[in-house]
């Protein structure tokens, strides 16, 4: 099965911002990238690209062209995505799920009672980073998004995520779950565990504001400063950067590790030299 990367991008600034994102993914991983936009496209990290004859300018441009993916297997991204460590075995995981995607971490609220919405103990997956298998199953899912989606885009609601939840809820298709390691949106409090291999946010500064969060942090920075370390952290949004909160910095773990691995006498005389 032939398998591949997937960006939708619709004006200049989001191609040009897809062309820095699918950079740090060629430097990553070995896997051919499609872009589908309404612009000309020419770029040595671009493989091939796909000719958007009506584009929407918004989040449904999406939908539609996950169906036209020239891949069996495919992982779509948005324009905003900095990846800084290969991920090919979400391919592997396709193996055994129809679609991959992870927990969005703000999900919406939806105050419309004339909405039936699935239970709050069904999450809402953020649609920027999302594994898929092209079948028939998945085409069947991917109208019924579409449907939902033009209804609430007629109600006023311009994200695709709310939709994206009820399609999901209502299909048989088997979803997997992404760990936040695999779609960190760092403009929101977090945990990480391990190296983070993706980072979701502006890598430029954007004139339109049709699509994604705005450019607030310099996102080379903000990976840098959580993979600094690798041990379970927190990070949380602090002005233009992000403040990072592992283990280790707790006076407690340290104590609880130094008694684990060094015994009583040992720790009680490093505290004495401290003292």
């Amino acid at each position: 099965m032939n398998k591949g990367i997937l960006y939708v991008s619709t004006g200049k600034e989001f191609v040009d911002e897809t062309i820095l994102s699918a950079k740090t993914v060629k430097q990553e991983m070995d896997v051919p990238i499609t872009v589908a936009s309404d612009e000309s496209i020419e770029s040595e990290f671009i493989d091939s690209t796909i000719k958007i004859d009506n584009p929407q300018y918004g989040f449904g441009d999406q939908i539609d062209i996950m169906k036209e993916t020239p891949y069996d297997k495919t992982l779509y991204l948005d324009s905003d995505i900095y990846m800084c460590e290969g991920i090919s075995d979400i391919f592997t995981a396709l193996d055994h799920f129809d679609l991959v995607a992870s927990h969005a971490p703000v999900r919406s609220q939806d105050d419309n009672s004339d909405v039936q919405r699935p239970p709050p103990c069904f999450p809402e997956y953020n649609t920027g980073v999302v594994g898929y298998c092209l079948t028939d199953l998945m085409h069947t899912f991917l109208n019924r998004w579409a449907e939902e989606y033009e209804k609430d885009h007629q109600r006023g609601c311009n994200r695709n995520q709310p939709s994206f939840r009820q399609a999901l809820y209502e299909s048989d298709i088997r979803i997997g779950t992404l760990p936040s390691e695999y779609n960190c949106r760092f403009q929101f409090p977090g945990q990480a565990t391990g190296i983070v291999k993706v980072f979701h946010g502006r890598l430029r500064e954007m004139n339109t504001n049709n699509g994604g969060a705005p450019h607030l942090m310099d996102i080379k920075s903000v990976a840098n400063k959580i993979n600094k370390k690798q041990d379970p952290r927190v990070f949380y949004p602090r002005g233009n950067s992000v403040s990072v909160r592992g283990l280790s910095d707790s006076i407690l773990y340290r104590l609880q590790y130094s008694l684990k691995q060094h015994g009583v006498l040992k720790t009680m005389k490093q505290l004495m030299r401290k003292l």
